[in-house]
């Protein structure tokens, strides 16, 4: 198959590159943790129980984390909306929904927490799986496929393969628009394909790469990438 072919002329140039790839990683620093900012910290009291403060930074969605205090502490929807409320008049805090993510999960692996996948209604979950799955390496196609099980029983599903890829395209005089899906497998093959074009990128060996002709998929990781 022609992806077959591309790979294979792909880890070419990952092997040819090796010696930079090793050099550059002796020399390269631990890459620093974004900075995140405390925007919002409020005292919560709760029927005579003092639960500490609730902490916004600017990272986070406010619906979430208020949605996720309330929860670990068995607060009612009316105290959620009242901090939410709260914070969300705060002009340094920027709220986008009023209401927290219709599904979440905690993703473990190995014992460590990976992240949490959150979903908001409305949102197709199939693609929202597969850019967590994209995001981080120890989400396996089994992980994957069991994550959006889990979603789809909670929440609406039209599709099991995600979106990656859309465009209108002008045919026999009319607009229509060209989409592209992805199976679970195909996007474990793209993110090992990332992983090494980055490397490939930042180490300086991008000149043979972009002289590689790659089918479709291939392609679109590129485009993506470079």
């Amino acid at each position: 198959m022609k992806w077959k072919k591309s790979i294979i002329f792909l880890l070419a140039i990952i092997y040819t590159c090796k010696i930079i790839e090793i050099q550059a990683r002796k020399r390269k620093k631990k890459p620093e943790a974004p900075i995140r900012n405390l925007v919002y910290s409020r005292p919560i009291q709760y029927q005579g129980r003092d639960l500490g403060n609730i902490e916004l930074f600017d990272d986070e969605e406010p619906a979430d984390t208020v949605d996720d205090f309330c929860e670990i502490h068995g607060l009612p929807h009316d105290v959620y909306h009242s901090i939410l409320v709260d914070a969300c008049k705060q002009p340094v805090v920027v709220c986008t929904r009023a209401e927290p993510a219709a599904f979440k999960a905690p993703i473990v692996f190995e014992g460590k927490k990976v992240g949490t996948v959150r979903i908001v209604e409305g949102e197709e979950p199939a693609d929202i799986v597969f850019k967590f799955a994209k995001k981080y390496e120890q989400v396996t196609p089994h992980m994957e496929r069991s994550i959006l099980a889990h979603a789809c029983k909670k929440m609406k599903c039209t599709r099991e393969h995600a979106l990656i890829y859309q465009k209108p395209v002008a045919y026999d005089g009319s607009i229509i628009q060209l989409y592209y899906y992805i199976t679970m497998e195909q996007s474990q093959l793209m993110k090992f394909i990332n992983i090494h074009i980055n490397i490939i990128y930042h180490e300086g060996c991008i000149e043979p790469l972009q002289k590689m002709r790659v089918n479709m998929n291939l392609s679109i990781v590129l485009e993506q990438s470079l």
